[in-house]
């Protein structure tokens, strides 16, 4: 999928999803007062990253915070908690549980196989 159908099939399944996270309840925005704008390659490498997750059927204990830093440990770039949220929904997994910006999903902790999703070409990915 390219990025900017990534990003719309998850605001379609979470209207009030911001690059900071899911907004406030009541309808505010979390991602006015930090002024953050999409970042559509991030939603993509989150999304790239959830294919290779398991599905399961329980509630995870892990949530997108830090599931975004697992990422980032493997990309080797920031990655917006808001980008992690779109990438999940989009790759299919359901949220579970919401905490102010934060989501569990129904993602198991292991990968299905141990290939990475993307590689480094020139310090870019």
């Amino acid at each position: 999928m390219k990025p900017n159908k990534l990003l719309s099939t998850a605001l379609c399944i979470e209207p009030g999803l911001t690059p900071f996270g899911l907004g406030k309840p009541g309808g505010g925005n979390w991602a006015l007062s930090a002024g953050l704008d999409w970042d559509e390659d991030a939603v993509r490498i989150c999304y790239e990253f959830c294919l290779g997750m398991n599905k399961v059927k329980s509630t995870a204990t892990a949530s997108s915070y830090s599931w975004k830093h697992r990422v980032e440990e493997e990309c080797g770039r920031y990655i917006p908690n808001g980008a992690f949220i779109a990438g999940a929904l989009a790759a299919g997994f359901e949220i579970k549980r919401r905490s102010g910006p934060n989501a569990t999903f129904n993602m198991g902790a292991k990968r299905q196989d141990s290939r990475r999703y993307w590689t480094r070409r020139s310090g870019r990915l």
